[in-house]
């Protein structure tokens, strides 16, 4: 209510400036300045007002203009006096145009803003409550570490690691974790991949394919089997936020019993699973 409230006493303001300039239009000779005084006015009180009171105000100013127009030149057949009328209006409603165009676009752009906003939080408070053991990783500097390598000519990033076996430890450190959800924290203790499974995660990144999967074991004192699936996007902006999904093999196998699967359908069932809990996470 105070910010429309301000709105309407600028726009309140911005009509009393233009009608100044208009008083002063008709009893002081302006040589011309009155139109651009009036743009300027129109520009800077348009900043502070609705899009609504902009074309307010420059229906005002064009009313102003035709007046002045009308009090200044009895003489209808003046064709320059005309030709600088037209001109002045039609900077008037160019200006106007733009002026509404940006507060159209900024508008859009502010709820598009707000609409990312509410999605990020929707995301991550799914991401809390998924049941299923999810990271969020940052891999974006390990994604440009291998972009350089590829830029410098690499083409085979296994062969690349045997003879700089520093790869490893270095993609390594690059990568950051965002978040791991309580599902996670409080079945795992971390993630323990070997070099080899390592390796095949680099090349995934490295050859831009946009799914890996593999087995890892916790990094605890348990020695547990688990199954590592992460999803790539294809939007390369968005490696700061890769979701990392771990299953516990041991505990999906002893639900195959007890549903009674085929080793086939066994498959699929935990494929399935998987992708209900990235929906919810």
């Amino acid at each position: 209510m105070v910010v429309h409230g301000k709105k309407a006493l600028m726009l309140g303001t911005g009509i009393a400036s233009v009608a100044i300039v208009f008083v002063l239009d008709l009893n002081i000779p302006m040589q011309g300045i009155a139109p651009l005084l009036y743009i300027a006015c129109l520009i800077v009180f348009a900043q502070v007002t609705t899009q609504h009171g902009t074309l307010l105000l420059a229906t005002v100013i064009c009313i102003q203009i035709l007046a002045s127009y009308g009090h200044s030149h009895e003489n209808v057949g003046d064709l320059p006096a005309i030709f600088k009328l037209a001109l002045s209006l039609g900077v008037l409603f160019t200006v106007c145009a733009m002026i509404s165009y940006s507060k159209a676009l900024g508008s859009r752009l502010a709820s598009s803003t707000v609409r990312l906003v509410r999605s990020e939080a929707s995301f991550m408070g799914m991401f809390r409550e998924s049941e299923t053991a999810l990271w969020l990783q940052d891999f974006s500097a390990v994604r440009r570490y291998l972009m350089a390598l590829k830029s410098e000519g690499v083409t085979d990033l296994l062969a690349y690691e045997r003879s700089h076996p520093e790869l490893v430890s270095r993609a390594i450190s690059q990568i950051r974790t965002r978040a791991i959800n309580q599902s996670a924290a409080c079945q795992f203790e971390g993630i323990a991949l070997n070099e080899s499974t390592f390796l095949d995660l680099l090349e995934t990144i490295f050859t831009q394919r946009t799914h890996f999967e593999d087995a890892a074991s916790t990094a605890g004192a348990l020695d547990r089997r688990l199954r590592m699936r992460i999803n790539f996007p294809e939007n390369t902006l968005m490696f700061d936020k890769v979701v990392v999904s771990l299953t516990d093999c041991a505990a999906s196998d002893g639900l195959k019993p007890l549903l009674g699967l085929s080793d086939h359908e066994h498959g699929f069932a935990k494929v399935s699973n998987y992708k209900i809990g990235l929906l919810g996470g």
